[in-house]
């Protein structure tokens, strides 16, 4: 039976989960301003509130200069370190979520090289206008060559030039 956290939970499963699956597309591109956006608020409020409950647990309860004997702020003070602990750990999650499809994105455009982009006999990268490997000397136009009009393609093309069928 699945956990359904509901809510919050459930949204922030659900854009990690988008983030896990997404890489260079409309969406990925959209959920990760969404997580970096998020991520980043999260982190700058979990900040302020751990610092001002911080100040709030340590100032001096019933000294004459701030004369408030009736009125203990430490309570608040915990109460807001520990939320806005809750809340940047939660940013900082969002955040990495984020994060990891900028450095999935990156690493993907990087190392995003097409097998008709390598030479099939050495492996050594070639570009679109080259009719001979550089390194090894194949004819990188032989295979491109219609089986049923004989007519020479480049090396990216799916179909024939000239009579359109498939190579």
């Amino acid at each position: 039976m699945k956990n359904n956290v509901g809510g919050f939970g459930s949204w922030l499963q659900d854009m990690v989960k988008n983030a896990n699956t997404t890489t260079n597309s409309q969406k990925a591109n959209e959920i990760k301003k969404r997580l970096l956006k998020y991520g980043i608020i999260g982190l700058v409020v979990g900040i302020v509130f751990i610092i001002t409950g911080i100040i709030l647990f340590s100032l001096p309860f019933g000294d004459s200069a701030f004369d408030m004997s009736s009125f203990d702020l430490s309570g608040i003070g915990m109460a807001l370190f520990m939320l806005g602990g809750f809340i940047l750990a939660i940013g900082s999650i969002v955040l990495k979520a984020g994060l990891a499809i900028v450095i999935t994105g990156v690493g993907t455009k990087i190392l995003d090289v097409k097998k008709e982009d390598r030479c099939p006999k050495c492996n050594d990268i070639v570009d679109d206008d080259e009719m001979y490997c550089n390194k090894c000397g194949f004819n990188l136009r032989e295979n491109k060559l219609c089986p049923y009009c004989n007519t020479q393609n480049d090396l990216k093309d799916e179909f024939c030039r000239k009579c359109g069928k498939k190579l």
